[in-house]
């Protein structure tokens, strides 16, 4: 029987010591992870409240959710994890995508799933001791982990999980938590867990779903296209998700660009669902939290 563990999100919105409370009563009320957002013109710093996070709990597993390999290189992530993995040994992972909020705020554009693709295989060259081949040359790591950091690849397009399910030991969905949406995923990953021969059933995945600080949690009948959309008040769909969630079943938006009204600071938590498999239908209820 498949396991399933509630973990949950924090966007460093709050100064250090906030933060510090809520990983700690995110772990004294049983949460098996905390992830932390990444997107530093909008929140706190990512690595220092995980740094923070891990002196002062001491089983919950810390995460990204989610770095990008554009805002920061992937050898700089694999220098941050593997000196938090040698602190807190099997307590980190990594949670990387293509880059939304922290990218879009500096004016910049997602990665391409060829340099994402590319940037997790050389974060994983440089964990395991090897080199990892740049434009400028060979580099390497003089302090690589002693132990194998797992990478969790957030994704909600059809290509990038596709792509997920090739490369990540672990995939963070962000379709909302309708069985259908979750089902067109799940084949999407398969497929792509198939074409590289690795088996689907051994990769750990995670649901996303959005709760509002100082609200009741509970989920979105209509799941946000992105989390960080929400955040930063745009609506975006490519033509080629569209269609595909239009097989599923699922709604998009209308435009096909990015609307441009100001990004808004809200405050907000994510909360994850993480499981070694997802259920086979999806749950209608989280548990109460003050995250």
């Amino acid at each position: 029987m498949s396991s399933l563990n509630f973990g949950v999100g924090l966007f460093p919105t709050e100064p250090l010591a906030k933060m510090i409370r809520l990983a700690k009563l995110s772990e004294d009320l049983g949460y098996s992870h905390v992830w932390i957002g990444d997107s530093h013109l909008i929140w706190r710093e990512a690595f220092v409240n995980m740094t923070a996070i891990a002196l002062n709990t001491t089983k919950v597993r810390i995460g990204t959710g989610v770095t990008n390999p554009v805002t920061r290189h992937p050898s700089v992530i694999a220098s941050a994890y593997a000196t938090l993995e040698e602190f807190a040994p099997e307590r980190f992972i990594v949670g990387i995508g293509l880059g939304d909020s922290s990218v879009e705020t500096m004016g910049l554009r997602p990665a391409r799933l060829s340099y994402f693709e590319k940037a997790v295989a050389d974060m994983r060259a440089l964990f395991a001791g090897n080199e990892a081949e740049l434009e400028s040359g060979k580099i390497h790591l003089l302090h690589p982990p002693k132990r194998r950091v797992p990478v969790y690849v957030a994704a909600s397009g059809p290509k990038m999980l596709e792509l997920a399910g090739r490369i990540a030991d672990g995939i963070i969905l962000l379709v909302g938590i309708d069985d259908n949406y979750v089902r067109s995923a799940r084949e999407r990953i398969d497929a792509g867990a198939k074409a590289a021969n690795r088996d689907p059933r051994h990769r750990n995945r995670s649901l996303g779903s959005l709760y509002r600080k100082g609200a009741r949690p509970r989920m979105r009948s209509r799941p946000t296209w992105r989390v960080s959309s929400n955040i930063l008040s745009r609506s975006c769909s490519t033509r080629e998700n569209r269609k595909f969630w239009k097989k599923s079943g699922r709604r998009t938006t209308t435009t096909s660009t990015c609307s441009k009204r100001p990004a808004r600071r809200r405050s907000f938590r994510i909360g994850w669902w993480t499981s070694s498999r997802l259920p086979a239908r999806g749950r209608n209820a989280a548990p109460r939290s003050n995250d």
